[in-house]
C-alpha cells in the first residue's frame, strides 16, 4: 500500500474545504427545498421563476447568510472524519481487530460525535436559509433559537442529521479504503 492518506492533514483541510465551498449552493438549495420554507415569486433575468423551482434558484443567488459558518463546519466535519477514520483504522488494526472492523468502526464513531458538535451550526445556519427569517449571521441566529427553543432548540435535528450523516460517511471511508487497496499505488520516483 501506497503512503497513507492521513500522511497529509494540510491537503484533508484543502480538499475538505474546496468540497464545501463547492457544494454551499447546493447545500442552501436542498436546505431551502426540504426545510418547506415559503419563497416568493422570484424574477431572474427578466423571467419568472416556477414555484416548484424558486428554492434551487434561490440557492444560487446573493444573500449567502451564514456562508462562511457553514463551509467552515462542512470543512471542519469532513476532514475530521477523513483523518480521524484513518487514524482510528491503523490503530484498530494493530491492536488486532479485523480489518472490517476498522474500516467501519472509527467513521462510524467519528462522524457521530462530529455530527453532535456541529448541530448548532447546522441548525443555525439551515434557519438563516429562510428568506422570512431576519437574523442576518449565525450567532444571531443561535441567540434567536437559544431564546426561543432553549439549549434543547440548538440540538434540534440531531437524531435526523446523524442518520443521514453515518451512513454516508461509512460508506465513503469503506470506498476510499477499498480504492487505496486495489488500486496500482504511485511509483515514488515519479515527480
Amino acid at each position: 500500500m501506497g503512503p497513507a492518506a492521513k500522511e497529509y492533514p494540510k491537503q484533508y483541510f484543502l480538499a475538505s474545504a474546496l468540497a464545501a465551498s463547492g457544494c454551499y449552493p447546493l447545500w442552501r438549495s436542498a436546505a431551502i427545498g426540504q426545510s418547506g420554507f415559503r419563497m416568493a415569486t422570484m424574477t431572474v433575468g427578466g423571467i419568472t421563476v416556477p414555484q416548484a423551482l424558486a428554492p434551487y434558484v434561490y440557492g444560487f443567488l446573493p444573500p449567502y447568510k451564514g456562508m462562511f459558518m457553514t463551509v467552515f463546519g462542512m470543512t471542519y466535519a469532513r476532514a475530521a472524519i477523513f483523518y480521524f477514520s484513518d487514524y482510528g483504522h491503523d490503530v484498530m488494526l494493530q491492536k488486532g481487530y479485523s480489518e472490517a472492523s476498522a474500516t467501519v468502526a472509527p467513521p462510524l464513531v467519528i462522524s457521530t460525535i462530529v455530527q453532535v458538535i456541529n448541530q448548532p451550526i447546522v441548525r443555525a445556519t439551515v434557519t438563516l436559509q429562510d428568506p422570512s427569517y431576519n437574523c442576518n449571521n449565525v450567532f444571531q441566529s443561535i441567540r434567536h433559537i437559544y431564546t426561543n427553543h432553549g439549549i434543547a432548540g440548538l440540538w434540534h435535528g440531531t437524531t435526523a442529521g446523524v442518520l443521514k450523516t453515518v451512513p454516508k460517511y461509512c460508506t465513503a471511508i469503506a470506498v476510499k479504503d477499498a480504492m487505496e487497496r486495489w488500486l496500482p499505488q504511485p511509483d515514488p520516483a515519479s515527480p
